[in-house]
């Protein structure tokens, strides 16, 4: 009954980690996207921009700045995740046998 269980959480603990890979790596995009657009394009327009003194520009620039580290952040971590899921879903379908049975063997 105990092992039933346990077969039951282990294949459902897979089953999410691998629905969850797709969802990993389409986070990685939409954070890629983030960067384009709230990075890139924001540089770009304070670079042209005849309205900011040179004061505001660097503060700009530092807001700009601190804002791509906190995006790249999570886009590591995202791809990280979308990595790591699959990968330890696989590990635990391989060891699946000690994972259920995990009976001390003794000599």
């Amino acid at each position: 009954m105990l092992t039933t269980i346990k077969k039951i959480f282990l294949y459902f603990f897979v089953a999410i980690l691998y629905l969850l890979t797709p969802l990993c790596f389409f986070a990685v995009l939409n954070t890629g996207v983030s960067l384009k657009y709230e990075v890139d394009q924001p540089r770009i327009f304070v670079k042209i921009s005849d309205k900011y003194s040179e004061k505001e520009k660097e503060i700009a620039y530092k807001e700009i700045d601190e804002h791509e580290k906190e995006l790249k952040i999570i886009y590591y971590m995202w791809m990280l995740a979308g990595f790591a899921c699959p990968i330890s879903a696989t590990s635990l379908i391989i060891y699946r046998k000690r994972i259920i049975n995990n009976k001390k063997e003794t000599k």
